[in-house]
C-alpha cells in the first residue's frame, strides 16, 4: 500500500505565500516581537520590508514599551548622557550646568513623544537593563539559591526602574566635572540638610518614596556585588580560601577594611554597562585592574554620593528609621513569598502615601527648618521676658 507523503513546499511556493499576505496582518505580525525580532523580520524581503517602514514608529514604539519600560525613566537616562549644548554655551559654572542638566531631564513628561532616533538610542541602554533582569535572580537569592526563581514582568519593571535611576545619577554626577559636595569621606557621611539646593537632591526628589527605595535596593545590590563579587577584601578571600598563604591572599584580595571599603564606595561611580561588563566578563583580579584603568579615568578618586544623596531625601520624608526597607517594609524589587502588610516598628505603613509624595519640580516645600541657624540649634519661640514673639 502506497504511503503518502506531503510534498515540502519549495522556496519559491513560501515566498508567493508571503507575498500573498495583507500588508496589515504582516504589519499586525510585528507587534508580538521584540526589537531584534521585527529588524530581523523587516530583512526577509521587499514587502516585509516596506511594511515595516510604512508603519515603522508605530511599531517601534509599541515594542520598547513592552520590552524596557518603563519608558519616562529611560528617556531621561537618554538626556542624561547627551551634551546639554545650551549650558555649555552660556558661561556657567559646573555645579550651575549640573542644575541645569537636571531641570532638562525633570522636564520629561510622563509620556514623552517617541522618535524613530530616539528609540535607537533608547535600546541601547534598554538591552543592558535587560541582561540586569537575567542575572537578578542569582544576586537577589545569593544566601538561598533554593528559592531562586525568574522574574515576574512587574518586577522586571521595578528592575529596569532602578537600573535606568542609577545609571542617570552616575551619568549625571559622577562621570562629568562637577565636583562631589554631599559625600567627602565614607567614613564620615556628611549628610545635608533635606532644602538644600544641590543637583543631586533635587533629582531623587523628583521620584516618590517608592521609587527612592528601589533605587536604594538597587544601590545596596550593587554595592554588594562590587565587594563580594567584583573586588572582595583580603578577609573574605581568606575566609572562602582558608588553606591559602598570605601572599595567594594578597595576590587576590583588594585590600582590608578602611582602603577596600573606599575602594568600593568609589567603583559604586561605575555605571551598570560596566559593572555587568565585569561581572560576565572578567573572572581574576588582572583582568579587572585592567579594564579599571581604561574606565576609571573617566570620574576622579572620590567616593560616590549617591546613598548619603537617598539617606538625605528619606531623612526629610521621615523615612529614614526604616534602613533596610527590602527586610522591613516587605515591599521591592521583587515580590515577597507570601503577600504581607508592610509594617515598621509596630506600625503600618501607607504604600499609596508613599507613592505621592514626589516633588515634581525638584524643589523642597517650604518649611519653618530651612530658616533655622545652621548648627540646627531651635529658635526659641518666646523672648527673654517670658512674652511670645
Amino acid at each position: 500500500m502506497a504511503v503518502s507523503i506531503a510534498k515540502v513546499p519549495r522556496s519559491q511556493d513560501a515566498t508567493n505565500v508571503t507575498n500573498s499576505l495583507p500588508t496589515e496582518v504582516i504589519q499586525y505580525m510585528y507587534s508580538f516581537l521584540p526589537i531584534h525580532g521585527i529588524l530581523s523580520l523587516s530583512q526577509i524581503s521587499r514587502r516585509f520590508h516596506n511594511a515595516y517602514m510604512g508603519h515603522q514608529l508605530p511599531i517601534l514604539e509599541k515594542s520598547v514599551r513592552e520590552s524596557y519600560g518603563p519608558i519616562p525613566d529611560l528617556v531621561k537616562l537618554v538626556v542624561a548622557n547627551e551634551p546639554d549644548i545650551r549650558s555649555r554655551a552660556k558661561l556657567l559654572s559646573a555645579r550651575n550646568r549640573a542644575s541645569a542638566h537636571v531641570r532638562r531631564i525633570i522636564q520629561v513628561p510622563e509620556k514623552p513623544t517617541l522618535t524613530v532616533e530616539l528609540i535607537f538610542k533608547m535600546i541601547q541602554y534598554g538591552e543592558i537593563a535587560e541582561q540586569w533582569v537575567e542575572v537578578w535572580p542569582r544576586i537577589h537569592w545569593r544566601e538561598d539559591s533554593e528559592n531562586r526563581r525568574l522574574l515576574e514582568p512587574h518586577e522586571q519593571t521595578r528592575l529596569r526602574a532602578a537600573v535606568y535611576r542609577f545609571w542617570t545619577y552616575n551619568s549625571l554626577f559622577h562621570h562629568n566635572p562637577f565636583h562631589p559636595s554631599v559625600v567627602e569621606d565614607p567614613t564620615r557621611l556628611t549628610m545635608a540638610r533635606p532644602w538644600d539646593d544641590d543637583p543631586r537632591l533635587m533629582y531623587l526628589r523628583t521620584y516618590n518614596t517608592l521609587d527612592i527605595l528601589l533605587l536604594d535596593e538597587f544601590a545596596r545590590n550593587m554595592h554588594q556585588v562590587i565587594g563580594k563579587d567584583l573586588c572582595p577584601s583580603n578577609a573574605t578571600i581568606m575566609k572562602r580560601y582558608q588553606h591559602f598563604s598570605r601572599k595567594a591572599v594578597d595576590s587576590m584580595g583588594w585590600g582590608e577594611d578602611y582602603s577596600h571599603g573606599r575602594l568600593v564606595q568609589v567603583l559604586m561611580k561605575l555605571r551598570p554597562r560596566e559593572i555587568l561588563y565585569l561581572l560576565e566578563h572578567t573572572t581574576t583580579k588582572a583582568e579587572r585592574i585592567n579594564y579599571l584603568v581604561i574606565e576609571g579615568g573617566k570620574f576622579q578618586d572620590t567616593p560616590s554620593t549617591l546613598s548619603s544623596a537617598i539617606n538625605t531625601v528619606k531623612h526629610g520624608r521621615n523615612f529614614a528609621p526604616l534602613g533596610y526597607f527590602g527586610r522591613n517594609l516587605y515591599w521591592g524589587i521583587v515580590d515577597p513569598p507570601t503577600p504581607r502588610t508592610p509594617i515598621v516598628g509596630g506600625l503600618q505603613v501607607d504604600l499609596a502615601a508613599l507613592s505621592k509624595d514626589a516633588n515634581p519640580d525638584g524643589a523642597w516645600p517650604k518649611s519653618r527648618d530651612q530658616f533655622l541657624p545652621p548648627d540646627g540649634a531651635w529658635v526659641d519661640d518666646e523672648d527673654s521676658d517670658g512674652g511670645v514673639l
